[in-house]
């Protein structure tokens, strides 16, 4: 069975597992030591199990889990089923690398924007170009109205995870010219590449303007023309980026290490899961950032022909 399928089937409770190299299966135990069930080792690679974008380390090490909050819980839970003697800690170990990854990923939900305080805003009627006609010809146009916003987002503070210069992430920002305020306010999700740098920033843009064709009739000698309301708003904002640590960390015995809490299960290679035993905020760490708010909201429009 490959290691990622059984995963998928394993209840929660169950937080780490045994590899059993004579025998060629995976034992699947409980919090408190008791056997789940035993599965078939699958040695067959699988590079799909592994595989993620730019916004994950997958190949992260020791020294990166080691800055968790949680991972004193980690090392605290082997110490407890297994001991202290002799081993080896490690994460994507060769010979488990493709069927137990552990990984470091920006977080698969929006980061929310909150706005420091109210949005400025100011209303204007703006001119659309206009012309004479001559007599029986139409005057045609296409004015654009609609919402657009921009928010400029910089880190404030970089993570030292391998997620290279800028990775891909999705921002929840508030739509200002729609009531966005401090406390709620309408939202909108938005995605772009997030750059792991104080002195450089990035632009997130929500475009859901379109053109509105106008037509008029006018007779020889008139001019028409046309102006649509424009309300621009801005805003200063503040988020955290959550990065997530997933996966498995391996506890490798120089010799058979005996479960605590069932002497009859003895093995060398012993794995935690890390999302199961650990809370949200215990495995992850997070990247503060502010953004600046600009957006322009067009409707309303009035025509005429003098």
């Amino acid at each position: 069975m490959p290691f990622q399928k059984m995963i998928d089937v394993l209840p929660r409770d169950v937080i780490h597992i045994a590899h059993d190299e004579h025998r060629a299966h995976y034992v699947a135990y409980r919090a408190d030591g008791s056997v789940y069930g035993t599965f078939p080792a699958d040695n067959t690679t699988h590079r799909n199990a592994i595989r993620g974008s730019s916004s994950c380390d997958n190949e992260p090490r020791v020294s990166d889990l080691e800055k968790l909050p949680g991972w004193g819980k980690i090392i605290a839970y082997a110490d407890d089923q297994w001991g202290t003697k002799s081993r080896k800690i490690e994460v994507n170990p060769k010979n488990f690398k493709d069927r137990a990854p552990a990984s470091i990923c920006i977080q698969d939900t929006p980061s929310e924007v909150k706005l420091n305080a109210q949005p400025t805003c100011q209303t204007n009627r703006v001119d659309a170009q206009g012309g004479a006609v001559g007599s029986g010809l139409t005057w045609n146009n296409a004015i654009t109205q609609g919402h657009s916003q921009q928010a400029s987002v910089t880190a404030t503070a970089e993570t030292s995870f391998k997620l290279g210069t800028s990775f891909s992430a999705s921002l929840s920002i508030p739509i200002l010219s729609k009531g966005g305020s401090v406390s709620a306010g309408p939202s909108i999700t938005v995605s772009g590449e997030f750059r792991n740098s104080k002195t450089e920033s990035t632009t997130f843009t929500l475009d859901q303007t379109n053109k509105q064709e106008l037509t008029l009739n006018a007779t020889a000698g008139k001019h028409c023309s046309a102006t649509v309301e424009s309300t621009t708003c801005s805003a200063t904002g503040h988020g955290r980026m959550r990065i997530l640590a997933k996966g498995w960390v391996w506890f490798v015995y120089r010799k058979k290490t005996k479960s605590r809490y069932d002497p009859t299960q003895s093995h060398w290679n012993w794995a935690v899961n890390v999302d199961r035993l650990l809370s949200l905020p215990e495995r992850s760490s997070e990247v503060p950032y502010q953004v600046t708010l600009n957006s322009d909201s067009r409707g309303n429009i009035r025509a005429k022909c003098v």
